[in-house]
């Protein structure tokens, strides 16, 4: 739910600054770094972040304060859903507002908070009249340097250092995955397949591991994983599968993993975010514009672009994790 920022006392010794994040949670967590830079540099602004709802709980991994501002797809699809969510807002002063993403009734959302500095990316011609701080949005750079493009060029932070991030810490999820060091294993691919050969072909290389697979998979696909493939695994190793319910449940067993195999992408993003050294599969994304650049935790890259060679992952996992 939105918070007032109404009641802050010391609301006019301050600047008050307003962020409306893109939906989708991958391009989310790119704009981590941007908002870590952002709250350093304005350590004593309020802080207003507008998400969507289905992925706003990522937004508690963040180790700082700021007002969260839940919204649906449905809130804003026209300038006059916009106009209405930010009536409903409960944000009563924006000193700066920031556009993320491309959309005209996010921009748009600045104008309605009688915001004298609205800044954001260019393009479509709408945008152009009502940002009064834009750039075009860069080509051929990190997906998170082009939010720290707008910093360097529209709120007074020309030297922007690619500071290394990390999430608030994270206390394990069970009392048992504090005691043991476990490799946690995302079952979840790009194709959205099991992989069920390939996850037998990787554990079958370890030996005396505490492996724990993870995944969010619906009540059909986790039968299938009990009856199906758990069978197959490798006696040497001991297994759980962990059905999360949540990224807050997620990103408090990734922490504490001893190390994490997963794909690209914002498996791979959270992982290393929350801190675990992670082997990252990348198969979907370029790791030059989408890759894990910007976190505290060690990234190790397996190209399977061409093919899943699990042999090359557990190599990788067996260096990595020094197991």
């Amino acid at each position: 739910m939105a918070i007032s920022s109404e009641k802050n006392s010391d609301l006019e010794l301050k600047d008050s600054i307003v962020v409306k994040l893109p939906s989708d949670p991958f391009q989310k967590i790119l704009t981590f770094p941007f908002l870590h830079q952002l709250k350093s540099n304005y350590e004593n602004a309020d802080l207003h972040l507008i998400s969507d709802v289905t992925s706003i709980e990522i937004l508690n991994l963040l180790p700082f304060s700021a007002f969260y501002h839940e919204c649906t797809e449905g809130d804003l699809k026209s300038i006059f859903h916009a106009h209405r969510f930010i009536v409903n807002s409960k944000i009563y002063k924006a000193d700066v507002f920031i556009s993320l993403t491309d959309s005209v009734p996010d921009a748009m959302m600045g104008l309605f908070l009688k915001s004298k500095r609205r800044v954001g990316f260019a393009g479509k011609w709408k945008n152009e009249l009502i940002l009064n701080n834009k750039i075009l949005r860069p080509s051929g750079i990190h997906k998170s340097e082009e939010y720290l493009e707008l910093l360097k060029n529209h709120l007074s932070m020309s030297d922007i250092k690619k500071n290394r991030i990390i999430s608030r810490d994270l206390p394990p999820l069970k009392e048992s995955w504090a005691l043991d060091q476990y490799i946690a294993i995302n079952l979840n691919s790009p194709e959205n397949d099991l992989f069920e050969d390939h996850w037998v072909s990787l554990v079958s290389q370890f030996e005396n591991q505490v492996i724990v697979f993870y995944s969010d998979f619906d009540q059909e696909k986790i039968n299938f994983l009990l009856n199906t493939l758990k069978p197959r695994l490798s006696s040497k190793n001991r297994y759980e599968f962990f059905i999360f319910k949540n990224q807050i449940e997620l990103a408090k067993m990734l922490s504490n993993a001893r190390g994490v195999i997963t794909f690209d992408g914002f498996g791979t993003h959270l992982a290393a975010y929350c801190g675990a050294k992670t082997v990252s599969m990348t198969k979907k994304y370029d790791p030059r514009l989408y890759g894990p650049n910007f976190y505290l935790a060690d990234v190790a890259i397996v190209n399977c672009q061409e093919s899943l060679n699990m042999g090359l992952v557990a190599d990788k996992a067996h260096e990595f994790f020094k197991i």
